[in-house]
């Protein structure tokens, strides 16, 4: 009977690492590969969608998930369907450990072509009770600027 238990004990370990294998493989896959890439950004398009009043588009979404993103053709959209923020290309790089802790470390972030509308209202409309947050942004618009961003599109619409 000792025997016995000490085989399914073998076997329980053996199917938990196996188990682990198999879901490090499909984290891998997911993080690396086209295929992947395109379920994560479906991914993040249906959650940020559910959580927006606005909508939010991402055409193409290409890298090593655990250290950064191409994303293609970024589009927000408020309630109205009034451009809130585009960007032809949205690349950025990030730390992935501080994001398993929960805090947010950008490393780079590059706009090609953006557009980014510093309309408090329209902001509310597109972030679902968010509205303070979206209050700041026309703050940002200066900061912006001394950071060097002069080459921001940036369209104001007083609606």
């Amino acid at each position: 009977m000792h025997h016995l238990h000490v085989d399914a004990v073998a076997v329980g370990i053996g199917l938990a690492v196996g188990a682990a294998i198999l879901v490090l493989l499909v984290v891998i896959v997911l993080a690396t590969t086209p295929w992947g890439n395109e379920r994560v950004r479906r991914l993040i398009v249906s959650q940020g969608n559910d959580r927006l009043t606005g909508e939010l588009s991402i055409d193409k979404l290409r890298g090593n998930l655990f250290s950064g993103a191409s994303l293609t053709n970024v589009q927000l959209m408020d309630s109205l369907k009034h451009p809130v923020f585009a960007a032809r290309r949205v690349q950025v790089r990030y730390a992935l450990l501080p994001a398993l802790r929960g805090k947010v470390v950008i490393r780079s972030l590059v706009l090609d072509t953006p557009v980014v509308v510093l309309s408090a209202k329209g902001w509310v409309r597109a972030l679902k009770g968010h509205e303070v947050e979206a209050a700041r942004l026309l703050v940002y618009r200066a900061a912006w600027r001394k950071q060097g961003l002069e080459d921001v599109v940036v369209h104001r619409y007083d609606v």
